[in-house]
């Protein structure tokens, strides 16, 4: 089937997502407002998202024999899910090692969630993301992608994840020069092949052994999407 490589700007409504509004709360709780930002250093910008992402509940299910399963709610992070401790981690990894820098494009593919945190931690700390993800995903999800980022869309349900990736190399060729020619770049962090995306869920466990120092941990089972 041939792919579509095309940008669908939808006019959003004015009305909010149930969505959109608990994140503005968000926001507006640590000061992530966009006129906030507008003055503030970057490093503080990081400080501010830090204090919404991560120590995220923490639920306690009994087993048989005396064991406990304790179960990480990555729902309480901004985007709701886990990603948003991914992206924190690989963004500011990549700025402190001058790979990339605010003003620059940031592409990204997606099959499901990670597309959204993707595309809202970009913004907030000043790029402009760009998001290639299969037609096929539920319509919420290309509501909020829409609101938050340049989304282009594959039709290719065979071949999706090589098709979503292959029209991200494309379009990286057919702009990095335009780009080139402001002062930025064009860089595609790829957090499903990057290593430090393991390291950002360090932070689990982490959480989990300082909250109950007593117990000990036999097993952790990480349902993070493609592998992550």
């Amino acid at each position: 089937m041939e792919t579509e490589n095309h940008y669908e700007n939808r006019e959003v409504p004015q009305h909010q997502t149930e969505f959109q509004a608990r994140l503005h709360e968000k926001e507006v709780r640590a000061g992530l407002t966009d006129e906030e930002l507008a003055s503030v250093p970057q490093q503080e910008k990081y400080n501010r998202i830090e204090t919404l992402v991560g120590n995220t509940p923490k639920l306690e299910v009994p087993l048989v024999n005396g064991n406990m399963l304790i179960q990480s709610d990555e729902t309480a992070n901004p985007t709701e899910n886990h990603y948003d401790r991914v992206y924190l981690h690989l963004l500011h990894e990549l700025e402190k090692e001058g790979i990339i820098a605010p003003g620059d494009t940031l592409l990204e593919t997606t099959s499901g969630s990670a597309g959204i945190s993707f595309a809202w931690m970009s913004k907030k700390l000043g790029y402009k993301p760009v998001v290639f993800t299969p037609r096929f995903i539920p319509e919420p999800r290309r509501v909020e992608l829409e609101h938050l980022a340049e989304v282009h869309y594959s039709d290719d349900e065979e071949r999706y994840l090589q098709a979503c990736a292959d029209q991200m190399v494309a379009y990286l060729r057919a702009n990095k020069e335009q780009v080139k020619t402001t002062g930025h770049k064009i860089w595609m962090p790829n957090h499903s092949q990057d290593p430090r995306t393991p390291s950002a869920f360090h932070s689990v466990a982490d959480e989990v052994a300082k909250k109950y120092p007593d117990r000990q941990m036999d097993y952790f089972i990480g349902g993070v999407g493609n592998g992550s």
